[in-house]
């Protein structure tokens, strides 16, 4: 009696809790705004091209999206530097509220 209680209490509330996968739309919106954010301040940079000759292409990945939040590493080897960004999504928009960046490690 008291495990047929425990499951129905159980089940009503995963029936009643509302899942929400984050969608493909959601995962690109998220890479659009790092990549806008990273190309445009790579833009001005005067960091040395650790390139030279290659076209500028950040590696985007994203880390993890919890409902409306997510963590994003972008890694710009052209110019030696590496930003993660955090975003969440106001209004129906990813937008990044922080940046941490630095320098990648130097090639031995």
């Amino acid at each position: 009696m008291k495990t047929t209680m425990i499951l129905t209490v159980i089940s009503l509330f995963l029936f009643n809790v509302k899942i929400s996968a984050q969608t493909q739309e959601d995962s690109l919106a998220i890479a659009a705004a790092c990549r806008n954010y990273v190309e445009g301040w790579a833009g001005g940079v005067k960091a040395p091209d650790q390139e030279p000759g290659k076209p500028y292409t950040p590696d985007i990945r994203i880390c993890d999206i919890t409902g409306d939040y997510a963590l994003v590493k972008a890694v710009s080897a052209k110019y030696g530097f590496f930003d993660y960004c955090q975003l969440a999504k106001f209004n129906g928009e990813w937008q990044i509220i922080n940046v941490l960046w630095g320098p990648l490690p130097q090639k031995k």
